[in-house]
């Protein structure tokens, strides 16, 4: 998310044009994710992604879980306990 972050506010800092309309044009060509009021919605919505991973601490025990979903596969009779 960091490095897409990045590119479009390089994008942005770098467009291209003589008048505003020229560089929002330049900027949705290049970025290719739709016009810069979809732009912005999205870059909304990643800053919501980005606080709730934050408020959340989602990285913490992310390992449990990997381990708890590789041992269902492992185990014996672990696919008579899923459902």
């Amino acid at each position: 998310m960091e490095a897409i972050c990045n590119f479009r506010i390089d994008m942005a800092a770098n467009a291209i044009g003589e008048t505003y309309d020229d560089k929002c044009m330049y900027i949705e060509r290049n970025v290719n994710m739709g016009q810069i009021e979809e732009l912005l919605v999205q870059a909304s919505d990643e800053e919501n992604v980005i606080n709730c991973y934050i408020e959340n601490k989602m990285w913490e025990g992310t390992g449990d879980a990997i381990i708890s979903y590789e041992r269902s596969f492992t185990e014996p009779g672990a696919e008579e306990t899923k459902a």
